[in-house]
């Protein structure tokens, strides 16, 4: 590149020589990663080796994930990646930030008659975690799942499990038991997925959380040690969340109210939550 701008060519001659050149690395570039991911045995999802169309889909798609605009809340343009960051911070912190609750309307809805767990669902919380949980915790994680800001993937723990079992049942006893939470393992980044095409609005996107693997990993075992429990704590109009149960349960109860009030000429009430 130094020789094309100090020889002695005009403009013309210097641009063209320039865009050669360009594409020349572009093509080294590819042929370079191609070779890099077929040395290391990578494949792609489908199952193909990769090939330079896997390089520009990959391309493509980084292109279609990046915000390039964004209306702001003055109905302003922005268009610098700093500004734009900039308009979607502004917006979760004003929709996420902490509430002020008075502590007394907290005691007053804890004394609303509220299910408590039993004794035994206490006992069985308040265990250690066994290698056991860990492991069928990661099988029943979706694969190809992003990482979180540690960048730990579950493919990483399944393919490193014999290795890493033990110190990964100490890091997440650390977190569970003894309730050592490090600011760095709850940090999450919020992917914004656009509900609609060509979207201009911070209310277009859907906000996404991802979480480092540790910190899923304690979700889901808690959330598996309190599913037995959760027939019986939950109210009967509870259709989401339980297994054996859909959302679709309540559309149907909903259609069935509507059409009783209309045979019946009668007032009826349903809930909208």
């Amino acid at each position: 590149m130094y020789d094309v701008l100090q020889g002695e060519r005009d403009s013309g001659d210097k641009a063209l020589a320039l865009k050669s050149l360009k594409a020349k690395i572009i093509r080294l570039n590819s042929i370079y990663y191609r070779s890099m991911w077929v040395d290391n045995g990578v494949q792609d999802r489908s199952g193909e080796d990769p090939s330079l169309h896997h390089l520009m889909k990959e391309r493509i798609r980084q292109v279609q994930g990046t915000v390039h605009m964004i209306l702001d809340k003055n109905g302003s343009s922005q268009t610098y990646s700093l500004d734009i960051l900039h308009v979607f911070a502004e917006h979760f912190k004003s929709k996420y930030d902490t509430i002020p609750v008075s502590g007394e309307c907290m005691k007053r809805l804890m004394d609303c008659n509220l299910s408590t767990f039993p004794d035994a669902a206490n006992l069985a919380l308040e265990e250690p975690v066994t290698l056991e949980e860990i492991y069928q915790a990661i099988k029943t994680e979706k694969p190809h799942t992003a990482p979180g800001y540690d960048g730990i993937c579950l493919e990483y723990l399944k393919k490193t499990w014999e290795t890493t079992k033990e110190d990964l049942l100490q890091i997440v006893n650390e977190m569970y038991t003894e309730e050592n939470i490090s600011d760095y393992q709850k940090f999450g980044i919020i992917v914004c997925i656009p509900k609609q095409p060509h979207a201009t609005q911070v209310e277009h996107y859907r906000p996404l959380t991802i979480l480092n693997t540790d910190f899923k990993l304690v979700t889901i075992i808690i959330a598996n040690r309190l599913r037995p429990w959760m027939q019986d704590l939950l109210q009967s109009s509870q259709h989401c969340g339980l297994k054996g149960n859909s959302v679709f349960e309540a559309i149907a109860t909903i259609r069935d109210a509507v059409a009783y009030a209309e045979v019946t000429i009668s007032p009826t009430v349903c809930p909208n939550d």
